[in-house]
Parts: structure tokens; sequence; C-alpha cells
């Protein structure tokens, strides 16, 4: 209905595409931004590989020794270990251990990819994915295995992983996987126009 037809034609068949409204819609809000192609564009890693998350926005729970936050990057040497995961305990973990990152905005969340040590056969088996919004209140996805996509995406800026079971002793390198969810809301007229503009050709 509209020139919701007009975005979809200018939309399909590109990696993502960026719309805006004057006015109010079911399917396209004001200044916001739509992703058609949702898996070329939103399996992106958010800054844990490769450093653009900086370290002060990392935390968690407890670590053992020189195994903290920072060492948590996926495909780093080495790698965060909770207290209370040593060689003789038990193969599961109380879930108050947690590692968090914040992403410095709110970013729309589709996946996990988690390593154990780089440094030892340690690793996580399974684990539980928390988001939240302002780091105080928290929503919980349960998960196992190497790569965890989400059914739904989720809008977030905080994530904590709290490991479950482990193999040996619990060790996790990780990355975030996602996008922008949203563009920002004074996105300029002028793009919408050339948007319609080009569409209708």
């Amino acid at each position: 209905q509209g020139i919701l037809p007009r975005y979809r034609k200018f939309c399909d068949n590109r990696p993502f595409c960026f719309v805006g409204s004057p006015s109010s819609s079911p399917s396209v809000s004001s200044g916001r931004c739509s992703l058609r192609a949702l898996l070329p564009v939103c399996l992106h890693g958010l800054g844990m590989e490769d450093g653009t998350i900086p370290d002060a926005q990392l935390s968690a729970s407890s670590s053992i020794g020189a195994y903290t936050p920072s060492k948590a990057r996926l495909n780093g040497d080495f790698c965060w270990k909770p207290s209370g995961s040593g060689m003789h305990a038990s193969k599961s973990i109380s879930t108050s251990s947690w590692i968090q990152v914040n992403l410095g905005l709110t970013r729309k969340v589709t996946g996990i990819v988690i390593q154990g040590c780089g440094d030892g056969e340690n690793w996580i088996t399974k684990f539980k994915i928390q988001h939240s919004l302002d780091g105080i209140s928290w929503k919980d996805y349960t998960a196992d295995g190497d790569t965890q996509l989400l059914g739904t995406p989720v809008s977030t800026q905080f994530l904590r992983i709290l490991p479950l079971e482990f193999k040996n002793q619990a060790g996790l390198r990780f990355e975030v996987l996602g996008c922008t969810p949203d563009c920002e809301e004074n996105t300029s007229r002028t793009l919408l126009h050339k948007l319609i503009s080009d569409a209708s050709e």
C-alpha cells in the first residue's frame, strides 16, 4: 500500500537498504532503517575480535588469574576463565558466573560465536545468553554449540554469556554477530526523496 511497494522494489536484492518515511506506517516508521537482506548484513562481528570494542567495555563476575575478560576475544591467544571452574570442579557451573560486553550503543544482535581457550583443552559446552538495554533488567536466551544464531534478532546494548557446562575447565572466547538496527531519527528527507525517485524509475 502507498509507497511501500516502491521501497520493496528499491530494496530487494540489495545487501541493505536505508529508508525513511515522513508519515506513520505499520511497515515503515519515521527515520528508521529497513534491513531487507538480514543474513548477509547482520552476521557481521560487532567488535570483539577486531578490538573495536575496548577492554573497558568488558566485565565479568569473576576471573582466574590472568584469564580476564579482555582475553575473551575470538581467535585470541588466551581466554576468559571464571572462578569455580577449575580442573577438579564438576562439569557444570553456577549461573552466577558471567562475562558481559557493552556494545556501546543499541545494536541488532543476531547471534554469537564461541571458542574454547587458545592455550589448552578447555571450553564451554552449554551457556545462557542474557541481553539488556540498560544493563539492569535482563532477558534470558539459552544456547549450546559453537555458533548460536538467535531465532529472533534482539536490539540490545549489553550482552552477557553465562557458562552452564564445560569440558575440563570453563574457558571462553567469543564474538557477537549483528548490525546497527536503526538509522538516526534525523534521517535526511533528501535521502528519502532520492530513494523514492530512484525506485520509481
